[in-house]
C-alpha cells in the first residue's frame, strides 16, 4: 500500500458557523476511520488548512470529493507525496479551532505560518506541515 500525504487550503464560499463545522467534520471522522484516512483540519474563518494522510487511491477520492463541495473554493494544492508514515495517524480528522487554544495562540501560530494578513494559499509545504502540528493538541509523530 502506497501512503500518502495530502496538504490543501481552500476557502469557505459562505459564512459557516462553527457548529456547522463541527458536524461536518464528525462525518468526515466517520469516512475517514473507514477509508483508513487520519489527519487534522484546522479552521479559522473563511480558511481550511487540512492534511489528509492515507492510501493513495482513498486520498485521492476524498479530494475529489471536496473539490466538488460548494462550500469550498479557492482550493490549493500544496503537496500529494508518498510518505513512510502518518503524521496525524491517532486522529481520524482531528478539528482545531480558534478558540481551542489560548487567547491569542492560534493567531500567533496563523500569522507566523500564514502571513498578515493570514493567507494560507501561500503556505510552502514545510510552512503548512509545520502550522498544523504547531495546532496538534498533545503528542504527534514527528517527521524522520
Amino acid at each position: 500500500m502506497l501512503l500518502t500525504r495530502l496538504l490543501y487550503t481552500s476557502q469557505a464560499t459562505r459564512a459557516l458557523e462553527l457548529t456547522a463545522v463541527r458536524e461536518l467534520n464528525d462525518l468526515a471522522q466517520a469516512k475517514n476511520r473507514a477509508d483508513g484516512i487520519t489527519g487534522l483540519l484546522g479552521y479559522n474563518d473563511p480558511f481550511f488548512v487540512q492534511c489528509l494522510e492515507g492510501p493513495r487511491s482513498v486520498v485521492s477520492r476524498t479530494m475529489e470529493r471536496i473539490y466538488r463541495d460548494p462550500r469550498h473554493s479557492a482550493i490549493t494544492l500544496i503537496e500529494f507525496a508518498e510518505v513512510k508514515e502518518r503524521v496525524f495517524g491517532d486522529w481520524g480528522m482531528k478539528l482545531v479551532l480558534p478558540g481551542d487554544m489560548a487567547p491569542g495562540e492560534f493567531r500567533r501560530v496563523c500569522e507566523l505560518y500564514g502571513g498578515v494578513p493570514f493567507s494560507p494559499s501561500r503556505m510552502t509545504v514545510g510552512n503548512a506541515l509545520r502550522f498544523l502540528l504547531e495546532l496538534a493538541p498533545g503528542p504527534v509523530r514527528v517527521l524522520g
